[in-house]
């Protein structure tokens, strides 16, 4: 079935191509971006341009005007990676309700290897999607690059 939606959402991306549709975009994304021994979460969200064969990461709000984190080619992208992580809810336990404690809540992860990029020479980007769009971003990802989605699930 999963084989069947990804071939679907292919022909559904290649129809947009052929009547010359912008980039394919995704809201609610957070890149991790490296600062130093750290990290800077941004608010951003994900775009598939099928015209350029590019993947950015820009400002959520803005765009690539107020601020780009991330573009890499499709062609050298070499591994999609996809982690759901599961966490205890212990904010909304105190906040909200003890009940909330005995719960599990999960995080969506995202991570693109690539190499070939002189402006990224770490060679990998992270972000943390969210619930209501993941799936569609990994089908998406698939479809414009030809890669497999690796997927690594913890409950």
């Amino acid at each position: 079935m999963r084989k069947l939606f990804q071939a679907a959402f292919a022909v559904v991306l290649a129809v947009g191509v052929a009547q010359g549709q912008g980039p394919l975009s995704f809201t609610k994304v957070d890149y991790f971006e490296a600062q130093g021994d750290g990290e800077k979460k941004r608010d951003a969200r994900l775009e598939l341009d099928p015209t350029n064969k590019i993947l950015r990461i820009v400002d959520e709000h803005d765009g690539a005007s107020k601020g780009k984190y991330l573009a890499v080619p499709y062609g050298s992208i070499t591994k999609i990676v996809y982690e759901r992580s599961a966490h205890r809810r212990y904010k909304a336990g105190l906040l909200v309700s003890p009940w909330l404690l005995l719960t599990m809540g999960k995080k969506h992860w995202l991570a693109l290897e690539f190499s070939g990029v002189s402006a990224y020479p770490a060679g990998f980007g992270s972000a943390q999607l969210d619930k209501d769009n993941y799936r569609r971003i990994l089908t998406a990802l698939s479809a414009a690059t030809g890669l497999e989605v690796v997927e690594m699930i913890e409950d």
